[in-house]
């Protein structure tokens, strides 16, 4: 029997990106991003344009990918890519065993064209969450506690 490969006109969604045929790496212009339920776990799909086609990455699928994609929309003010930014997504050739649970992974490098437009500066990195940024705390009256830091 012939296994049947998807088409975008037979899903919801289109393409995906397969590791086998198309390689460790995509890259392409940001369409919008959707949702599926993958065994009762709801993942998020990224879909991009790629050479002129649509194309699913279902980064939610691997934690290690959703967690960039969600730190990069945490970053910008609107929690949104910027319609038409380039990103890329690469899977590493092997699995890598996480220090903490002792699972095996796949890590997977994701960048975002538009990045450095929503860096954080100093003074944002280093402003206390509960002052103004650029306020300084020792002017403030709120001088640190030494007994928090954790070295």
């Amino acid at each position: 029997m012939q296994a049947t490969t998807l088409q975008a006109s037979d899903s919801k969604y289109p393409r995906h990106w397969s590791f086998q045929d198309d390689g460790l790496v995509v890259s392409g212009r940001h369409v919008r991003f959707d949702e599926a339920d993958i065994n009762g776990r709801r993942v998020g799909i990224h879909v991009l344009e790629v050479d002129g086609q649509l194309r699913s990455v279902w980064a939610g699928y691997w934690d290690s990918a959703a967690r960039k994609v969600a730190a990069e929309l945490v970053r910008r003010p609107n929690g949104a890519l910027d319609e038409g930014e380039v990103v890329r997504y690469e899977r590493e050739h092997q699995k890598r065993r996480s220090e903490t649970t002792g699972n095996h992974y796949w890590p997977f490098r994701v960048e975002f064209q538009h990045s450095e437009l929503y860096r954080r500066s100093p003074r944002e990195i280093f402003a206390a969450e509960d002052q103004p940024r650029g306020v300084d705390q020792e002017r403030a009256g709120h001088e640190g506690d030494d007994d928090s830091i954790p070295f």
